[in-house]
């Protein structure tokens, strides 16, 4: 059988032939001239890499087109290598193609780290301005609850109560309430103060984060 016709046989019946691989069979097998006897060299050969890619019941094997292009790669890297055997360029070519890797992985992290630097520096004056907006209104119910603002307050309700006339009406539980805002207000102003503490140490720390991303990222 012509070379052309053996070709084309084992086209027939392995996908994805590579060039390497079929020379690799034809130089192993008893008869290059049956198609056959080729192909089937070729098939037995790519179980070694279609292992972990593609699934066998026992009667077919199951794959996605990828994972058999994958597996055909592959097997023609490792026939051309045999091919090539102990060549100088062959190992030029292995070198060259571990830096390159080597390069893209490390492009690859380095993206990956300036995305999540960005990522935090675009989030931040968002976070820094809900803090100061929630620090502000702290401070501003502070300004409204010195002993003198309360009683003010607690003088005015009592006096419009009794103005009205029905200050003997009220129930005793709107008395202890009101008396409570008075008595509690150590304690909540103790409680908003530790609140002031702990957003302006956020503040501080998102603020001098916010400069170093900047530094980072080249923002002046």
């Amino acid at each position: 059988m012509e070379r052309n016709e053996v070709l084309e046989g084992v086209r027939n019946r392995v996908s994805f032939l590579g060039s390497s691989e079929y020379q690799l069979a034809i130089s192993e097998v008893a008869n290059p001239h049956d198609p056959d006897k080729v192909a089937d060299h070729i098939l037995e050969r790519r179980k070694t890499y279609e292992a972990g890619k593609v699934s066998n019941n026992g009667a077919a094997m199951y794959g996605s087109r990828e994972a058999y292009e994958q597996a055909a790669r592959e097997s023609d890297d490792d026939a051309r290598r045999q091919l090539l055997g102990e060549s100088s360029l062959l190992a030029e070519a292995d070198a060259l193609t571990a830096a390159a890797k080597a390069a893209q992985e490390a492009a690859d992290q380095a993206k990956a780290t300036l995305s999540k630097l960005w990522q935090e520096r675009i989030a931040l004056p968002d976070r820094i301005q809900f803090a100061q907006r929630e620090l502000n209104a702290i401070n501003s119910q502070l300004a409204r609850m010195t002993d003198e603002a309360l009683r003010a307050e607690y003088k005015q309700w009592y006096r419009e109560l009794l103005s009205s006339g029905n200050a003997g009406s009220v129930n005793p539980l709107i008395y202890a309430a009101k008396a409570a805002v008075l008595v509690g207000a150590d304690i909540r102003r103790e409680v908003l103060h530790e609140e002031i503490n702990r957003i302006e140490a956020q503040l501080l720390n998102d603020r001098k984060r916010l400069k170093q991303l900047e530094r980072q990222l080249g923002k002046k």
